[in-house]
């Protein structure tokens, strides 16, 4: 669904549309608007899909457990670290280039921000999850459990690697 609402608002596989929610978004609309009961059904939903396709199925998402279990761990927990740590980096690039282009002195952003000096890592590091997913996805496809839980795998350590540099980067000045 959430590749749908991408696609019919201008959206790519590289860019986002107009409306572009995540999966947990939509899940978490579909949550409020049905209640526990369609919480705990989308739950069961997801628990089966895991189950044929090879994905990993978070803790939480667990039919009846879930409320009562969660891993910091996981690869959701990363994935959301990731997405606001890309994010944030992201900014940064943004003010880098503005000072750029203004021919603004960048050294005391750099000294300010030390996470901004992964800006050129964070590109490439989003590139290669982007890859993955795509993989990730035609491997779902074709039905191969294997290569998508591995490709699983490959998605959450490269999370990870980018997560704590940031997490470094930022403990330099006490971020």
């Amino acid at each position: 669904m959430a590749e749908f609402l991408n696609w019919a608002s201008g959206g790519t596989d590289y860019k986002p549309g107009v409306v572009s929610p995540t999966p947990d978004q939509l899940d978490y609309l579909i949550g409020q608007a049905t209640g526990g009961v369609g919480r705990e059904l989308m739950k069961v939903e997801q628990t089966v899909s895991s189950q044929v396709t090879g994905e990993e199925l978070p803790p939480y998402k667990v039919p009846g457990l879930g409320r009562f279990y969660g891993d910091i761990k996981a690869g959701a927990s990363e994935s959301n670290r990731f997405y606001e740590n890309v994010t944030r980096v992201n900014k940064h690039e943004n003010e880098v280039r503005g000072r750029a282009m203004d021919g603004k002195d960048m050294g005391d952003y750099f000294e300010r921000y030390p996470e901004a000096g992964l800006i050129g890592y964070g590109n490439q590091v989003e590139r290669s999850v982007q890859q993955l997913v795509r993989a990730k996805r035609e491997a779902l496809k074709r039905g191969d459990k294997q290569t998508v839980q591995e490709l699983q795998a490959a998605i959450t350590e490269t999370m990870k690697g980018f997560n704590a540099a940031v997490r470094e980067s930022r403990s330099v000045i006490g971020q």
